[in-house]
């Protein structure tokens, strides 16, 4: 497939065997889930649109050769420690200014060099940092920033759960001004998120208000 461009692995793959993307040159964006723990020889084999991949803490075995010939890769992003299992080269003939990055407080990794790559350190590992990378940024990328241009700063998106690779501008509050009231409308779908409204005279003293159940489409009032 040398016309692909990008693409984001289904969280139900577990394995990303032999040559899987070998000669798609194409390629200029990988999204790696959870789920997928191996990744096997030659795996993205000549992808050399590629210029930055990120390893999800889930992978535990690397096999020879994985990023063998991508010569646009810059840089490498390990989530977690590094994989139990690394099985020769893991990325020969890539980029010369290619780094290896890596969160402060996990384990494995050799400094300044590991297989003769420079490896240098994220400090530790803040969830906001690990949500970056895993949607695709670097660490280096900024929150307040908007890449897509969809009026959603990336922290706003991260705060609300929202996806930052997709349109969210809908998915902002949406203002209904009544004589004496306010509403507003958002999206609240996201895990693990809090969501909280409060109310003011003054902007010192706050007092929380009650939120509506979600919708079948995750909003609340």
């Amino acid at each position: 497939l040398p016309s692909l461009t990008s693409v984001t692995i289904p969280n139900s793959v577990t394995s990303i065997d032999y040559g899987a993307f070998g000669g798609c040159t194409s390629l200029t964006s990988v999204t790696i889930p959870n789920s997928v723990t191996y990744i096997g020889d030659y795996a993205f084999d000549g992808c050399s649109g590629l210029t930055r991949i990120t390893i999800p803490s889930s992978v535990t075995s690397i096999r020879i050769n994985a990023f063998y010939g991508c010569t646009g890769l810059t840089s490498a992003h390990f989530i977690g420690n590094m994989p139990a299992s690394v099985i020769g080269f893991t990325f020969p003939n890539v980029a010369r200014d290619f780094k290896i990055y890596f969160f402060s407080d996990k384990t494995g990794f050799t400094e300044p060099t590991w297989q003769g790559h420079p490896v240098l350190r994220m400090g530790p590992t803040p969830p906001i940092m690990v949500w970056m990378l895993e949607n695709g940024y670097t660490h280096t990328e900024n929150l307040l920033g908007d890449p897509d241009g969809d009026g959603v700063p990336l922290l706003t998106a991260c705060a609300l759960g929202l996806d930052p690779r997709a349109n969210n501008s809908r998915a902002l509050p949406a203002p209904v001004i009544g004589e004496d009231t306010v509403s507003l409308t958002f999206w609240a779908g996201g895990a693990g998120v809090r969501y909280e409204a409060q109310t003011s005279v003054n902007l010192q003293n706050w007092t929380p208000v009650p939120l509506s159940a979600p919708d079948a489409s995750g909003r609340r009032s």
